[in-house]
């Protein structure tokens, strides 16, 4: 089970971003749990809606427990998120009336559905959806170059189209990993500042030698490459600890300083709860003394003790190992 970290204030937390946190589902059941012998906690229609947003918070969640919760209102859930969730693939596929196909072309594991509907289409998402890859190379006057920059099993279309990609949409292509390589063949086409969000090792290099150079490394502090993660460690006057807030490979930085944590962007930060282990030992003890009972009179029926002697077992050495 995964607890909030000790040093986190509870009472600060924005709760309904930790919704979409894959790590938060055991409290998120909890919160369910406590609330529905009151009422239907997801049932507010507000303009301020704050349960509400709870939900809509959970159906972009990708744990497979979030979408189980998710199943139990369904008819309130957020389709948008729900059409792009790849662990809710079972639901889309029984509602596709209901599927936002925007978002649906972005889901990696609804191709078989995207091909069925090609008048449905969105290119400009699905042009960063890893799996449509094939679709694109059949399609590529279709293709939004910007959104290729996410699609990380592209680089090959990439490549044979710089002047479409990387030299046109320079900002864009700066801040992912699928054309490193090329940035570095065309210099003039990097920006920088984007460029130190970039999580590519060769990235991080780059940034770090070229750092004095760059107006801004405030975009660093939301890199998860470990080896930002300790220049800023060893250069804490560089944090910008906005961003900082949400970078789940900085919760050890973020803990030595937690004066300078933003709450609200650390909310979004996954990494805010860790898993507890004694939570754990004592969840198995309880689970494993179900079977104890049983498993001790299986083993201790006298019809076994004849095969354990059979076997050449003493007595006491049974005693001894139960």
């Amino acid at each position: 089970m995964y607890r909030l970290r000790d040093w986190i204030d509870p009472k600060r937390i924005e709760w309904h971003y930790t919704f979409k946190n894959p790590n938060s589902i055991d409290y998120v059941e909890m919160y369910v749990y406590k609330n529905h012998s009151s009422k239907d906690i997801f049932r507010h229609t507000t303009l301020e809606r704050p349960n509400r947003l709870y939900l809509d918070y959970l159906c972009n969640n990708p744990n497979p427990k979030a979408i189980n919760i998710v199943e139990k209102y369904i008819d309130l859930a957020d389709w948008s998120w729900l059409s792009c969730n790849p662990e809710a693939i079972e639901l889309i596929e029984k509602n596709l009336d209901k599927v936002y196909w925007p978002y649906l072309c972005l889901n990696p594991k609804a191709i078989h559905i995207i091909k069925k509907y090609p008048e449905k289409i969105h290119w400009s998402c699905l042009s960063s959806n890893p799996a449509a890859i094939e679709m694109l190379e059949q399609n590529m006057d279709k293709i939004y170059w910007p959104a290729l920059a996410e699609n990380g099993a592209a680089t090959h279309l990439i490549e044979k189209n710089i002047d479409k990609s990387i030299k046109k949409y320079a900002s864009t292509y700066s801040r992912y990993t699928t054309a490193i390589h090329l940035l570095e063949q065309n210099p003039e086409c990097i920006d920088w500042m984007e460029l130190a969000r970039n999580p590519h090792p060769r990235a991080v290099e780059l940034v770090i030698e070229n750092r004095r150079k760059i107006i801004s490394l405030q975009y660093l502090s939301l890199n998860q490459n470990q080896v930002a993660i300790d220049f800023l460690e060893n250069s804490p006057i560089l944090i910008n600890w906005f961003w900082l807030s949400c970078n789940p490979k900085a919760i050890h930085i973020l803990e030595k300083y937690p004066y300078m944590v933003d709450y609200w962007q650390l909310s979004n930060n996954p990494a805010i709860f860790e898993l507890s282990f004694d939570f754990t030992r004592d969840f198995l003890d309880k689970r494993c003394n179900i079977y104890k009972e049983e498993l001790i009179q299986r083993t201790m029926h006298p019809n076994k003790f004849v095969k354990y002697e059979e076997e050449g077992y003493e007595l006491e050495e049974i005693f001894d190992f139960i």
